[in-house]
């Protein structure tokens, strides 16, 4: 019986995130449409963008949320971990999903010029290179992070954790690829200023509070 009831809390959020993200992604396709009214024949194009754009704002979620429980405070005093991780793993599967409907729709869409090589190795594409091969790089770093994370027990003690923490090189990288790789770029750029923002206050909490909090511990052993 408790097993079940675990289940159904850690399916709940699952369910809820991918509406709540299917529903935000027509949204901005909406958006798209009311900014660029030429793109509204254009279903695949706006498909694309709205996945992706949903892709990114749940990856920034999945991140921020990481940060938030790998911060020392949260084993000591908020102890938010049971609350946020079925949240967390349920966003990086949806996540994951926007960013497959994202890839697969550039490749069905035939007026994009993206094919197989020029979806999966970089710098194979004609069109912008550079931010495009950012895309790639984030893709494959979010699989590994991904796949490392379902499977810790075969890996050496710790090293899930050492290879998780490169979701913040998956985000970074594709923050640079939505910036640069865009068309839409001027119209959401708020969208990448405020994600921006918000991971940086929350990296430099993290990394703060533990460089604060080490003498104060180091202090308390002394004295103990």
């Amino acid at each position: 019986m408790q097993k079940n009831r675990s289940s159904q809390r850690g399916t709940a959020p699952a369910v809820l995130v991918l509406v709540s993200a299917t529903a935000w992604s027509f949204l901005a396709g909406a958006w798209l449409v009311l900014k660029h009214p030429q793109l509204a024949g254009q279903i695949d194009w706006l498909i694309v963008r709205a996945s992706g754009i949903t892709a990114f704002a749940l990856l920034t979620a999945v991140v921020g949320m990481g940060l938030l429980m790998a911060n020392p405070r949260n084993k000591t005093q908020w102890r938010l971990a049971p609350k946020l991780m079925p949240w967390h793993r349920s966003l990086a599967m949806v996540t994951l999903s926007f960013l497959l409907t994202h890839l697969t729709m550039l490749l069905l869409d035939h007026q994009s010029g993206f094919g197989w090589r020029e979806l999966f190795v970089p710098m194979a594409s004609g069109y912008r290179p550079i931010p495009v091969a950012f895309g790639i790089g984030s893709f494959y770093l979010l699989i590994i992070t991904l796949v490392t994370a379902h499977m810790p027990r075969l890996l050496p003690k710790g090293g899930w954790l050492r290879i998780h923490r490169i979701a913040a090189a998956t985000w970074v990288a594709a923050w640079f690829h939505g910036i640069l790789a865009g068309t839409d770029t001027p119209a959401i750029a708020g969208l990448y200023q405020v994600s921006g923002f918000v991971l940086v206050v929350l990296l430099f909490l993290r990394y703060w509070l533990v460089a604060d909090s080490a003498p104060a511990a180091q202090k308390r052993r002394n004295e103990s």
